[in-house]
């Protein structure tokens, strides 16, 4: 799920995606039945483009309008480097988005141009949970291989990577402060 002030974007088992009101969660206020290429399984609300980034099991990305729902043209076809997207994420302010899939591979798109920007390979399995620092300057993750890995969206070769026997799912939000 994403939420943005007005909205809450969601998306059920089937990869339709819904969107309910921010103020009154029972009011439906669209759908989009069947709103990725192949099942969607990751999301992320771009509100400085005011558009909906799905990614699918196939590792395809499709982008819609958040106001119509509808396929947004994009220069080029966007996907994973390898294997079902896992995970997605906005920026703050959603000038970036990251893309995570079940190999272990980060892809960070420039939501206004929709072109890759810089791609990461830090883990060896799937990304579970991806944010962006809040200055959008790193993007951090962490994987089934129990790596958390942060890594500079400008410069993608600065980079801390941490191996843990513990996991570190659903932590980095809050661990995530520069």
């Amino acid at each position: 799920m994403q939420a943005t002030e007005k909205f809450l974007y969601g998306l059920t088992f089937k990869g339709d995606l819904v969107v309910r009101n921010a103020d009154n969660l029972s009011e439906v206020v669209k759908t989009k039945a069947n709103a990725a290429k192949a099942d969607a399984t990751c999301m992320a609300v771009s509100e400085a483009t005011n558009t909906v980034w799905l990614g699918d099991k196939t590792g395809a990305v499709t982008v819609l309008d958040a106001e119509t729902l509808e396929p947004v043209e994009l220069p080029a076809a966007l996907t994973t480097h390898q294997g079902a997207a896992s995970v997605m994420a906005a920026s703050a302010g959603g000038a970036l988005i990251a893309l995570g899939d079940a190999k272990g591979f980060v892809n960070v798109f420039d939501a206004a141009t929709k072109t890759l920007k810089v791609y990461f390979a830090r883990n060896k399995s799937k990304i579970y949970d991806i944010t962006f620092n809040e200055d959008s300057s790193w993007v951090q993750c962490v994987s089934q291989d129990k790596i958390l890995s942060m890594s500079n969206v400008e410069n993608r070769d600065d980079r801390r990577v941490l191996q843990s026997k513990y996991h570190f799912i659903f932590l980095i939000h809050f661990i995530f402060q520069f």
